[in-house]
């Protein structure tokens, strides 16, 4: 029995991937959380009430004015022994003003202050830390809602493709008798579906995790991330510096570190005398005699030496050098700890980068693959059961690509984050033009980048079931290199020299912004490998691919 071939509209599919729409960004779920998550806005206000601290001991510098005033009334009972009573009755009062201004304490003010501004900086470190770990978990989340979209759709794709093979099946067992291969089939339609659950369970799980840490409603409409590969260092020494440089965890450390030294300070003042310059104006009128009222003035310089006070201010001292030592210990802990955080991220992202490239190569050839199994079912050579495997590997390597894919994403916010530059990141990033992501029915959104560039203004093309041309024929397309830029891609086009007749090439813009040179409407396997080995020396990674 002959396997039906399941070809597309590519022109279609390009005219609905083209159909920009609004849409969720990065940019818009870190700009809503900035102002929407109340953990931030406390952030904001908490580093304000720790710059009052500053405030605070700044006021010791200035003088202190006290006033103080009393108004009363004597009742004054006198007997003496054999004689009447006296009653007497006074009215009086007083009134002090007092001023007093420090000269020197013994750096005591001075030390407070920078303890003051030290303890700030440390606590305004911490608190943008905490909200670069608020953006990243959005983000992260988001990413996850985007990753489990594509394994769901993968994963209805897989299905529609098993279902077809049910069909297939179903027609084989009418022809004769054989019920094996509806058997199996039926096998992978079960494990398909299953898997589905388990994707579409996931992205509900995504979407929970999203509105926690986001709190912003979203549709299907989201868009992928548009990396700045600029915000990334070409070597792994370049990123580190830069993370010992910026990193917040490491500069709020090395701010406990000033606040304690300023602690030491503190208590040192201590040991030392203390000067201050005093006025005062007093104005008496005596309870005891109301003709009697008085007007003193006082200024003076007072100094205040404590000799001995239990050895209260060295233990203080000693306790405070401890709590220093024990910060700086932390410091190399805290450094060891963002530096390995970063390390790690730094190899997964360029890892995945790598892995990338030869999961879609995998792809390109398991899809060659099935195209060969399926002549050699056609042929008797190749039993049913090894196209649907071949396709399980198909249907996994793309799973395996998506999973790539998005933990390059999580590794790049992870060392934005490791830099303490995620949120002026992207926040200062040009708005995101997106492209809807649809797929047909029976594709793959991810397949119509590659198959894109055979596109053709032709009528859609339904599904048949008769037997598809044999291997050595047909339509087929070298990709030899993509370019970071149009021009230099149009560089390597003018260096092809000629060509083969009929043998056509083109320049296609890939959706991330790169450039892929590709020869296309070549006739036969066999001259897709002869221009594959004919430019193997300039273009050693390319590959060609069969339009489906």
């Amino acid at each position: 029995m002959k396997i039906g071939r399941i070809t597309y509209s590519l022109s279609a599919l390009a005219f609905i991937m083209s159909s920009s729409l609004n849409a969720t960004t990065i940019k818009d779920v870190v700009e809503h959380t900035l102002v929407s998550n109340q953990d931030i806005v406390s952030k904001s206000i908490n580093n304000d009430a720790f710059k009052k601290y500053i405030d605070e001991q700044e006021g010791g510098y200035y003088p202190k004015i006290d006033l103080t005033a009393n108004v009363g009334v004597v009742d004054q009972n006198e007997t003496v022994r054999g004689n009447s009573r006296t009653d007497t009755n006074h009215n009086g009062g007083n009134l002090q003003l007092d001023l007093e201004q420090l000269l020197y304490d013994g750096n005591l003010t001075p030390s407070l202050v920078e303890e003051a501004k030290a303890r700030y900086s440390a606590n305004k470190l911490k608190n943008s830390d905490d909200v670069e770990n608020i953006l990243f978990d959005g983000i992260n989340a988001y990413l996850n809602i985007l990753k489990y979209d594509e394994r769901i759709q993968a994963s209805k794709a897989n299905l529609l493709v098993h279902e077809d093979y049910l069909s297939i099946a179903n027609q084989t067992e009418k022809i004769n008798g054989e019920i094996l291969d509806k058997v199996q089939t039926k096998a992978k339609i079960h494990s398909a579906k299953s898997n589905l659950f388990e994707e579409t369970n996931n992205k509900a799980a995504a979407t929970s995790s999203f509105v926690k840490n986001v709190g912003m409603p979203i549709d299907n409409n989201i868009c992928k991330p548009v990396l700045n590969e600029g915000k990334i260092p070409a070597t792994l020494e370049a990123l580190q510096k830069s993370t010992l440089e910026n990193n917040y965890k490491i500069l709020e450390q090395i701010e406990s570190i000033k606040q304690q030294r300023a602690a030491i300070e503190k208590e040192k003042a201590g040991f030392l005398p203390t000067l201050k310059f005093k006025l005062q104006s007093l104005y008496d009128n005596d309870f005891a005699d109301n003709e009697v009222k008085t007007n003193t003035y006082t200024a003076k310089v007072e100094l205040k030496y404590n000799i001995f006070n239990g050895m209260v201010n060295s233990n203080r001292t000693e306790r405070e050098v401890l709590f220093l030592k024990e910060v700086q210990a932390k410091l190399d802990v805290v450094t060891k700890s963002v530096l390995d955080e970063v390390t790690v991220a730094y190899e997964t992202y360029n890892t995945a980068k790598k892995q990338i490239v030869e999961l879609q190569q995998f792809i390109e050839e398991n899809k060659q693959i099935i195209s060969i199994y399926k002549d050699q079912f056609d042929a008797g050579t190749r039993n049913f059961i090894d196209v649907l495997n071949v396709e399980g590997d198909l249907y996994n390597s793309k799973l395996a690509l998506i999973n790539t894919e998005f933990t390059m994403y999580t590794a790049y916010y992870n060392i934005l984050k490791a830099t303490s530059s995620l949120q002026t990141t992207v926040v200062s990033s040009e708005n995101q033009a997106c492209e809807q992501v649809t797929t047909n029915k029976k594709a793959n959104a991810a397949d119509t980048s590659v198959q894109s560039l055979l596109a053709e203004d032709t009528a859609t093309t339904t599904v048949e079931t008769a037997k598809p041309a044999a291997l050595t024929s047909g339509e087929y397309a070298l990709l030899l290199e993509s370019y970071t830029t149009n021009a230099s891609a149009k560089m390597a086009v003018d260096t092809l020299g000629a060509l083969p007749a009929d043998v056509k090439a083109k320049i296609v813009a890939n959706k991330n912004g790169s450039y892929t040179v590709a020869l296309y409407n070549i006739d036969g396997l066999q001259n897709a490998l002869e221009l594959k080995n004919q430019f193997a020396a300039k273009f050693p990674k390319s590959y060609y691919i069969k339009k489906k």
